[in-house]
């Protein structure tokens, strides 16, 4: 048994290894463009971290001999462990509200979804693109609901390549979507 302990804590340090890499990597997946993949990985973000934490706290238990080091490594652990899933722990994915397939096309959606910005309400709208894991995602513009006249009400096509967004009072916002997904152009106040 005792010699088993060695490797099992370097097999326990990979897989920590392996599980920050989960963790971390999809935190990249902001600007325009990155697959969806990442983008959704990211509500995983917080599991991940809890794997490595143990998986590193089992390396410590069976690679360390003393038992001071084994609290020293538990110490260390929960001072830099317990921060980082505590700033991992934000809502990254927030519900959607609508979903509209491009006329004409069935691998090109508007996605709106709503989230919060402190205490007001949020509206997002995106273009994603292709299907399966190279789905990707595009920013197309947002609404802070700060003010209800603000509050996007409607969302629509009105070209394969155009969206055309509607507040509460009445302004128009057309984005133009170019050919690979990535918006071209945004025109406010259009009324």
């Amino acid at each position: 048994m005792t010699r088993l302990r060695g490797p099992a804590a370097v097999l326990l340090v990979l897989a920590a290894g392996v599980f920050l890499a989960a963790a971390l990597v999809p935190l990249s997946a902001e600007p325009d463009g990155y697959r969806l993949l990442w983008v959704r990985a990211r509500q995983y973000t917080v599991t991940c971290t809890q794997l490595a934490l143990v998986a590193l706290s089992g390396a410590a238990l069976l690679g360390l001999r003393t038992l001071l080091l084994r609290v020293s490594a538990f110490v260390t652990l929960a001072v830099l462990g317990l921060p980082l899933l505590l700033s991992l722990a934000q809502p990254y994915d927030a519900p959607e509200t609508h979903r509209a397939h491009a006329p004409g096309r069935d691998d090109r959606r508007m996605v709106v979804v709503r989230g919060s910005a402190g205490i007001d309400p949020l509206w997002i709208v995106y273009v994603q693109q292709g299907e399966g894991l190279a789905e990707r995602r595009w920013f197309v513009t947002s609404f802070n609901g700060d003010s209800q006249t603000n509050e996007l009400v409607d969302a629509r096509w009105t070209a394969p390549d155009r969206i055309r967004m509607t507040t509460r009072e009445g302004r128009v916002v057309e984005a133009t979507i170019a050919s690979d997904g990535s918006r071209e152009q945004v025109f406010n106040d259009r009324r």
